[in-house]
């Protein structure tokens, strides 16, 4: 009767001391999402940060704690505080993903951080990764490809400046030596684009967006063409087709809708307020003037 009593009261005092270290974290976390769901981000961040400061290996506080951060980030404002607050966001997903390596909130989150900063190339990266983890996250598909349409368009514009000209209607005015020098920067990334649209489109026929950005990369793919007149009027007509379906999509009277698959699956919770941030495409470009006939 001893030996059990001793250890009823050995249990007792066990359970009274995971109590007494576990309470204060629940709290900060509760008061922190009470907090989120009345808007209050800054409070919340600091709730989050006491329950990060006393269990530093849960992933879930910490996924908390990155979106309070988050949502004080204002988009493409370089201001120094603005900057201080995504680069905090970016190394809190970071310790998500150091615990959780595959977690479609913290992967979703960074990229759209990276995307809302100009950093295109980490943004695609991030992208990557979830298409590794995930390959049917189709929404991935189509953030590569309008990843990549941008930074070939950057390209080109960059090198035709230089010259005097502008990126349009496959440039053809471009001297060859010009020319080349875009093709070899931007063709990997031009055959890339092609390949995740094509495949975002396919898994949503009605996504008008993915067809948008194909007719701008096959537009801009043209202008890669430097001595090949039938590739790149072949090119050109693909950019006028393609445009063509996604005007007809976007004047049509179905409803468009995006049905495809999540990013990775979490073992994490998300409160609704923040899943808002998660899965932020690329916005969809304005239709473009028709190609010009090759």
């Amino acid at each position: 009767m001893l030996i059990i009593a001793a250890a009823a009261l050995s249990g007792v005092a066990l359970c009274a001391q995971s109590s007494t270290t576990t309470a204060p974290f629940d709290n900060e976390e509760r008061l922190g999402l009470e907090a989120v769901a009345n808007n209050r981000y800054e409070e919340a961040t600091e709730h989050f940060q006491r329950a990060v400061q006393m269990e530093p290996s849960k992933a879930q506080a910490l996924l908390y704690l990155a979106f309070a951060q988050s949502e004080s980030v204002v988009p493409g404002v370089q201001s120094p505080d603005n900057l201080k607050a995504a680069q905090a966001a970016v190394e809190t997903l970071n310790g998500v993903l150091a615990l959780e390596p595959n977690d479609g909130f913290a992967l979703s989150a960074l990229s759209s951080v990276y995307l809302n900063f100009g950093q295109s190339e980490k943004a695609k990266e991030i992208e990557l990764r979830i298409l590794a983890a995930e390959p049917r996250d189709f929404d991935a598909d189509y953030q590569v490809g309008a990843i990549d349409w941008f930074i070939a368009f950057r390209n080109a514009s960059e090198r035709l400046k230089q010259v005097h000209l502008s990126v349009g209607g496959g440039y053809p005015r471009a001297g060859l030596a010009t020319c080349k020098s875009i093709a070899t920067v931007n063709d990997p990334l031009l055959s890339e684009a092609v390949e995740h649209l094509d495949r975002a489109h396919a898994a949503d026929p009605k996504d008008s967006d993915s067809l948008s950005y194909l007719s701008l990369v096959y537009q801009l793919r043209a202008g890669t063409h430097c001595t090949d007149r039938s590739a790149r009027a072949a090119d050109l007509a693909k950019a006028r087709d393609t445009i063509d379906k996604a005007i007809a999509i976007r004047h049509s009277e179905d409803t468009i809708t995006h049905p495809h698959a999540p990013a990775p699956p979490s073992r994490l919770s998300l409160p609704d307020e923040f899943k808002s941030m998660v899965g932020v495409r690329m916005p969809p470009p304005p239709p473009p003037p028709p190609p010009p006939a090759a």
